[in-house]
């Protein structure tokens, strides 16, 4: 099914636009100066079969726009006014189809009519890729957005591990043989708590006894004195003796309880507690370096594990994405993408010339096979003669109608249309 006839009135920029089109396999050229109405013409046509409004269809200062496309088998009707819009699909002998853009819909295919091939040649890398994975109905926003949340938190992982490998050479790798827990001091402390209080009274024991000492020779002398006066201080001398009896009692007192007390022995035994804390203490000093050491490497490992997964995540999303690109069904053989582009036998769209993507862009439109079958091609004057002969060429061997747009001051050839100022001049 072709477009056989077209009648616009009031769209866009055209006035009153009559037109009979061949359907005998030439491609249809339609020429004019940039803003003289080609493109109405072919938007004329979008809408009308497609109902996709752009923002002002109707020409201004009129109040209905009015498109009536015709395809032999069908004629189309749309109208649209300032308020509403209304299509009619209708057969030959004038009988009216129900549900009409459904059936347009249908007629018209997935995305042929609005495919354009030189402007899919012209489009940059990922847009092409867009477009493929459209038509071969690939959707990978899930995948996508799976991936991209594992790339950043693999991201972060991996920094907060170097981090910690960078950490961890800045240690001294623990000693072996180390506790694996700091031991407690203060049985030790307590220990060395009683020594010492036990020193300190043999050391104030050492001081009573020479204090006992030096006051029995106070009273040695003072006996000795007073020898000579036994007579007169007899009373005296009788107190005086009680008092060193109790001084020798007590003196003796305290030199049994230095000979049971070794002085030497305690501040030996003192300074083998001090020296045995102070080891400990550096060797629990040891140990708790070894714990953080071993707790960051085990945070490295960590980092590394979680990463890893990360890492067999991505590449499980590659795989099932590459899977599902190897099972879809593309426009034509050699086609293909990956995350970045599209490509044709293995070569980058990129790389090819505006020519050879051009006739890919034909092959994919014309291999969606709708029931309506026209290509449009805006603004083909970029195409060369080689490039112009080649679209032609593959349209009339798929059967299809090629409309041109494209910028001249007249026809060039009697076939073609020639639009100036929004109609048709012949």
């Amino acid at each position: 099914m072709k477009v056989i006839g077209l009648k616009i009135q009031n769209t866009f920029n055209l006035r009153a636009v009559r037109l009979k089109l061949n359907e005998d396999g030439k491609a249809i050229i339609i020429r004019g100066k940039n803003g003289a109405g080609k493109s109405a013409i072919l938007d004329s046509i979008f809408y009308a079969l497609t109902g996709k409004k752009p923002d002002q269809v109707i020409t201004n200062g009129e109040h209905r726009s009015d498109i009536m496309v015709d395809l032999g088998e069908i004629v189309v009707k749309r109208t649209t006014t300032e308020k509403t819009m209304r299509v009619i699909v209708s057969s030959k002998d004038g009988a009216q189809f129900k549900s009409p853009q459904e059936m347009l819909n249908k007629l018209i295919g997935q995305n042929s009519l609005a495919f354009d091939p030189l402007l899919f040649a012209r489009m940059k890398e990922k847009d092409q890729r867009a477009v493929l994975m459209q038509i071969a109905q690939l959707d990978f926003s899930k995948f996508d957005k799976k991936a991209e949340g594992n790339y950043a938190e693999r991201t972060v992982i991996q920094r907060q591990a170097r981090s910690l490998e960078g950490a961890l050479r800045e240690l001294d790798e623990p000693e072996a043989g180390l506790p694996a827990e700091p031991v407690d001091l203060t049985t030790i402390e307590q220990e060395a708590d009683e020594n010492n209080t036990r020193l300190a009274e043999a050391h104030s024991r050492d001081q009573t006894i020479a204090m006992l000492k030096e006051r029995w020779n106070d009273k040695t002398e003072q006996i000795n004195t007073m020898a000579g006066q036994m007579a007169n201080l007899q009373n005296t001398m009788e107190k005086t003796k009680a008092s060193m009896k109790e001084i020798r009692e007590e003196h003796q007192q305290l030199i049994e309880q230095v000979a049971e007390t070794n002085i030497e022995e305690l501040q030996v035994h003192n300074e083998a507690l001090h020296g045995k804390y102070r080891e400990q203490q550096e060797q629990n000093q040891q140990i708790q370096e070894a714990q953080a050491y071993r707790s960051m490497e085990k945070d490295m490992r960590d980092k590394a594990t979680q990463a890893a997964t990360l890492t067999d995540d991505l590449t499980a999303i590659k795989n099932t994405k590459l899977k599902r690109i190897a099972a879809a069904k593309f426009p034509i053989a050699g086609l293909t993408v990956d995350d970045e582009r599209a490509y044709y036998k293995g070569i980058p769209l990129a790389q090819r010339s505006t020519g050879e993507l051009t006739r890919i862009g034909m092959a994919i439109a014309c291999s969606q096979k709708p029931e309506l079958r026209i290509v449009f091609i805006r603004n083909a004057s970029i195409l060369d003669e080689e490039g112009l002969a080649a679209v032609q060429k593959y349209a009339a061997a798929e059967d299809y109608q090629l409309v041109l747009e494209m910028v001249g001051d007249g026809k060039e050839a009697k076939s073609e249309i020639y639009i100036e100022a929004g109609e048709i001049k012949e």
